[in-house]
């Protein structure tokens, strides 16, 4: 389907999925051996001028990180934030054994404006600038999500749906919802 330019997995639109962070842990944020996490340019400036806010929230450990290599790369011309030991997330501290981010704890205490790297809010949705694109990305460590996403019939998109909204704009997200839902899907 493509709507706006955009060519986007029919997937999102299928597959059930529902983040149960007590079965998985905060997994997605600790991934090893992968990159961390895409951002750009503008995301980076913020959560820069953000960094005395969100250490409050961080890991000893992960302050050093950033203190010696900054908390991005650019890996190819693309800027991803930075992992542990190629593990954790920068930005990840744990809470009762669950991986959480400290951008976003920091948000929902009041303490800054900005939620976290709008691809973090996406997952498991990846947008690939370059090709226009989006797409559900499985990976096995939300097969909990699956499962409960069956039970609360919840799908990718409607999952992801502020981050759409967020990354595209609320008509974007309407229009791609009303498309799927009245079975025009295949005739674009």
């Amino acid at each position: 389907m493509k709507v706006d330019n955009i060519e986007i997995d029919e997937t999102i639109f299928t597959t059930e999925f529902c983040c149960d962070i007590n079965k998985c842990r905060g997994a997605c944020c600790t991934i090893s051996g992968t990159l961390g996490a895409p951002t750009d340019m503008e995301e980076i400036c913020i959560i820069e001028k953000l960094i005395p806010e969100i250490r409050v929230y961080m890991e000893t450990e992960k302050i050093n990180e950033i203190m010696s290599k900054g908390f991005y790369e650019n890996y190819n011309n693309k800027y991803y934030l930075n992992t542990l030991n190629g593990n954790d997330c920068i930005f990840v501290f744990k809470e009762n054994g669950i991986a959480k981010c400290a951008i976003e704890k920091a948000f929902l205490e009041g303490k800054i404006e900005f939620r976290k790297p709008v691809s973090c809010e996406l997952f498991p949705i990846r947008y690939n600038r370059g090709t226009n694109y989006l797409k559900y990305e499985k990976i096995t460590e939300c097969e909990s999500a699956l499962e409960k996403g069956k039970l609360k019939g919840i799908t990718v998109a409607e999952f992801a749906g502020n981050a759409i909204k967020r990354k595209f704009g609320k008509e974007f997200y309407y229009k791609i919802i009303k498309l799927w839902k009245n079975g025009t899907n295949n005739k674009q």
